[in-house]
């Protein structure tokens, strides 16, 4: 039986933390057999991971990859070391260390992508002559706090209007204009709350539409250094809605939620190799020939969600917590967030490895704030049953 190692977050279960503050747990390895080492270390360390591949056809195809990579911090303590020569044999039993650091205050959020990721992990590495090392990670997500609160800009409404104008077949003349329009009560919002949105489709046309369909998307922007400097960048569609047929020369007023997921919050310049951005995106479908109509609204996630009870704003206890609860003295907090893996990737267990130090990590998913409870509900359930989808609807000649 190899070694095997559990490490403990003292202050959150979870091992979610807020760039800023104080981490620390224990270590508890069991070992069942002699080893021979020189040391035994632990590593707390933060960086990102940049690396996709792309083939270039100049005479001979061939593919490029592209890579980049950014440290955050780093520290190594020594907790067992050898007292005379150069190793010494660690004998069978159970060995408890412990670890602390004070995170930097800034730090970029936890993240899992396809083509790079930003990872906090604390290793404990038994250092072996001649053989392979023992390595044990334990991954831990620090959070970028972003509180919606804090700017006004994040409250305002959202609004925007896109237009169409037709042709008839062959050219032959004006075929109508339809006009899309969409309203967000404001553009900040936390994983866990809905999205409400209403649109409007004036069709002034007589072409018809097959379907609408509303994307709350992730666009993640990646930046490479080696061999050079290129930018990637890739989307996926988190949560999406469908509406039905619009027929020509009518009018259709539609409403919808679109459910955030857990996912990493907005990014603004806290990680240079990587970041993130949220849209609401609007793809109408038109029958025949024309060509489709496509709307985009941004979308701010933050880690603390708007507060609507006057001018206060919720306080949301600063360290993580998988069971708490807050109070400023004035009000309190309708329930704490609860953390949750990031959606739309699977997690592999890497407790146990006997590896070489220089083996790439298994995947990690981070943790993110949700907030089901702490949403604008009564919003959203009168924007989602003051009418049926498709019950208002106009026709005009």
């Amino acid at each position: 039986m190899p070694s095997s190692c559990v490490m403990t977050f003292n202050e959150n279960p979870d091992g979610v933390y807020f760039s800023g503050q104080k981490l620390s747990g224990r270590v508890f390895l069991v070992t069942d057999k002699v080893k021979i080492i020189r040391g035994i270390y632990i590593v707390i360390r933060g960086y990102a991971d940049v690396h996709w591949s792309e083939t270039r056809s100049s005479g001979a195809t061939r593919r490029v990859y592209f890579r980049a990579h950014d440290e955050y911090f780093t520290t190594r303590t020594q907790v067992m070391t050898v007292t005379s020569g150069n190793k010494f044999n660690l004998t069978p039993g159970k060995y408890e260390f412990d670890f602390e650091v004070h995170l930097p205050y800034v730090l970029p959020s936890s993240f899992l992508g396809r083509c790079g990721e930003i990872r906090y992990e604390v290793v404990l590495t038994i250092d072996r002559p001649w053989r392979f090392d023992n390595v044990f990670r334990q991954p831990f997500t620090v959070i970028c706090p972003l509180d919606l609160n804090i700017h006004t800009k994040y409250r305002q409404p959202v609004d925007k209007t896109v237009k169409t104008r037709f042709t008839k077949v062959l050219c032959c003349g004006d075929g109508g204009e339809m006009i899309l329009t969409a309203h967000m009560p404001h553009s900040g919002f936390a994983p866990g709350q809905h999205i409400p949105i209403d649109v409007v489709i004036r069709n002034f046309s007589s072409t018809e539409c097959s379907e609408l369909k509303l994307m709350l998307v992730r666009t993640v922007e990646y930046n490479s250094s080696t061999p050079h400097c290129r930018r990637k960048y890739d989307s996926v569609t988190l949560v999406d809605h469908r509406f039905g047929p619009i027929g020509k020369f009518r009018e259709k007023s539609l409403s919808c939620c679109l459910r955030i997921p857990s996912v990493p919050p907005t990014s603004f310049n806290t990680c240079k190799i990587i970041g993130l951005s949220y849209f609401v995106d609007f793809h109408l479908k038109t029958k025949g020939l024309h060509s489709n109509m496509n709307m985009r609204l941004p979308v701010v996630i933050g880690t603390v969600p708007l507060f609507y009870g006057g001018q206060l704003k919720p306080k949301i206890n600063c360290q993580p917590s998988s069971s708490h609860s807050t109070s400023n003295g004035i009000y309190s907090i309708p329930a704490p967030p609860s953390y949750e893996e990031a959606t739309r990737f699977d997690v592999d267990s890497n407790n146990d490895l006997d590896e070489n130090q220089h083996l790439e990590p298994a995947p990690y998913v981070p943790k993110y704030p949700v907030y089901y409870e702490f949403d604008d509900m009564i919003l959203c359930r009168k924007l989602c049953t003051s009418h049926h989808p498709f019950e208002e609807t106009k026709q005009r000649y």
